[in-house]
Parts: structure tokens; sequence; C-alpha cells
């Protein structure tokens, strides 16, 4: 990589970065309004530091903790999805079709949702068996 695309991919990795660990700080400031935990939502932001954290590892050949990073972004993604399929209480979504919006039941939503959030941990157990398994000598 050129030293001058190495500069541009950290300076952007640092503007998300940034950006995260703003929105974290903020939730946890003023949390009011929020339709899940605090640590939920800190949880699904935090994919913006690890994005970020993966751009500045890539750009100074730090491979194993760019992989690191990119593997918290994909637990990262599944725990609001497993959140909704997991919590007490009544679970609200819409859903929609091109034009055609609707409110879906608890169930619905707790399927649709708990589906996504299975297949990314799914995805996410892969990933984490292939980056540390002992390579075969």
């Amino acid at each position: 990589m050129r030293a001058r695309d190495s500069s541009i991919g950290i300076g952007f990795a640092l503007v998300l970065i940034a950006v995260g660990l703003a929105m974290m700080v903020f939730v946890a400031v003023d949390g009011n309004g929020l339709n899940a935990p605090l640590w939920v939502v800190e949880v699904a932001l935090s994919t913006f530091v690890f994005a970020g954290g993966s751009f500045v590892a890539r750009a100074l050949g730090w491979i194993r903790f760019m992989n690191i990073c990119s593997l918290s972004i994909v637990y990262a993604l599944a725990t609001p999805g497993l959140w909704i399929m997991l919590q007490s209480g009544k679970a609200q979504c819409s859903g929609n079709v091109g034009f055609f919006t609707s409110m879906l039941s608890s169930l619905e939503c707790r399927i649709a949702f708990g589906v996504g959030g299975i297949f990314t941990l799914s995805y996410a157990l892969v990933m984490t068996y292939f980056m540390f398994r002992k390579p075969h000598t």
C-alpha cells in the first residue's frame, strides 16, 4: 500500500473511531428514548470503533489485530437480533415490502431478528474457528 493511501485510510479510520466513541458517550450520558438496554446499544455502536480499528490495523500491517477487529464487528452485529429474540416482554417492529408497511406481531419480530442474529452468530463462530485454529503442519 502506498504511503498516501495508508494516511487516507488511517484518517478515515480515526473519523470512524471518533464518531463511534462520541455516539457511545452521548447514549451513555442521555439514554432517553432507547428501545433497548444501554449495553445492547453500546455493543451495536462499537461496530464503528472496531471498523476504524480494523482500518488502522490494515494500514499498519497488523493483520492479527485487523482480524480480531473484523471478528468483533460480526459478533457486535449479531447482538441486537439475538437480544430482540430473547428479550422478555413484547417486541415491536414494522416490516415493509416496497410501499407496503405494517406493524408485525411480537412473534414475527422475534423470528425475523432472531433468524438474522443466529445466522450472524453462526458466521462469527465459523470465522472464529478458522481464525484461531492451528494450521496443519
